[in-house]
This record gives structure tokens, C-alpha cells and sequence, in this order.
């Protein structure tokens, strides 16, 4: 640290978002009052408020009632006879039951995503199964046509045997009468 420059660690301590700046400004005030010029600290925590401003209520949407603590360090550059404030620390505390109700609200969307995830799939597994049913109805179907012609052959084979038996019989007795 060179002697042209104070440095300290801003703390707001856990308090509700509507109270940042004032309490900010009061901070900063505390930790360099003997070495600044009460303008420059009320100058550039100003900007630093601003910019405050737009990462919790623009970005974030925090509510005023929303406890936070805040946490930067900043440098005081005498040459330039300006605050230098590193990127600020912003932590926000949630009631139980905020968290609570956040986490019913997640629990709630991830079970109507796997609910319509598993609809769809049960849906595509249905139709599936429907169309295999079709499939193994046709192949049923045309088994027992295979298994009626078989039969059919059989029994045609058989007659014809039979015919086969009949002609060798009589062929038989024929040859043995001639």
C-alpha cells in the first residue's frame, strides 16, 4: 500500500434493502472521515449507490424489505483524490418460508415436466404396444393359414396315399393274375 492510499472493508451489516444507501454512505463516512474530504466520500458512495441501485433493484428485483448486507472494499487514491471501490458483495436473506414456497414452487414445476415427460412417453409406448398387437394379430392370423394348409396338405398327402396304396395294390394283383 503506498502512502497515498487509505484502504477499508465496507460493511452494511444484515439490514432491509430500503436502507442501503444511507447506511452505505453513514459506513463509509465512519471509515474515512479522518483522511477524506467529507465530498468525495458523499461523491463517490453516490456513484457506487447507483450503481447499487441497478444490480438489486433492475437486475435482482429485490424488494425494499428484503434483508441484505452489503460487503466492499474500497481505497482512497489521494493523487486522484477519489474513492476506488471494488465490485460490492451483495448478499440477500430469505425468510424460511420464502424458501419454503421456493422450493414447493420447483418441486411442483419438476414433478409437471416429469408428468408430461412420462405422459408422453406412456402415450408413445401405447401406440407402440398397439401397433406390435396389430402386428402379432396379422402374424396369428397367418400362422393358423400356414398350419390350415398344412393340415390340408397332410390330408391331401394322406388321400394321396392312400390312392398311391390302392393303385400298387391293384397293380400288384393285376401282375400276379397276368
Amino acid at each position: 500500500m503506498s502512502t497515498n492510499e487509505i484502504k477499508a472493508e465496507l460493511r452494511t451489516g444484515v439490514i432491509p434493502a430500503a436502507g442501503y444507501a444511507d447506511k452505505l454512505r453513514r459506513v463509509a463516512i465512519a471509515a474515512f472521515k479522518k483522511y477524506v474530504p467529507l465530498e468525495v466520500i458523499l461523491r463517490d458512495v453516490g456513484e457506487l449507490n447507483k450503481k447499487l441501485y441497478k444490480i438489486m433493484v433492475e437486475e435482482r428485483k429485490y424488494e425494499k424489505r428484503d434483508l441484505i448486507r452489503i460487503i466492499v472494499n474500497a481505497r482512497y487514491d489521494k493523487s486522484e483524490n477519489k474513492l476506488i471501490f471494488d465490485e460490492p458483495i451483495i448478499e440477500r436473506f430469505l425468510p424460511e418460508s420464502k424458501i419454503e414456497q421456493f422450493i414447493q414452487e420447483k418441486v411442483k414445476e419438476v414433478e409437471t415436466n416429469l408428468k408430461k415427460k412420462y405422459e408422453n412417453k406412456i402415450k408413445e409406448l401405447t401406440l407402440s404396444l398397439e401397433k406390435y398387437k396389430s402386428e402379432i394379430k396379422k402374424l396369428t392370423e397367418t400362422v393358423k393359414n400356414y398350419e390350415k394348409r398344412i393340415t390340408d396338405l397332410q390330408n391331401q398327402l394322406n388321400t394321396l396315399s392312400e390312392i398311391l396304396k390302392k393303385i400298387k395294390s391293384l397293380t400288384e394283383n393285376y401282375i400276379i393274375k397276368s
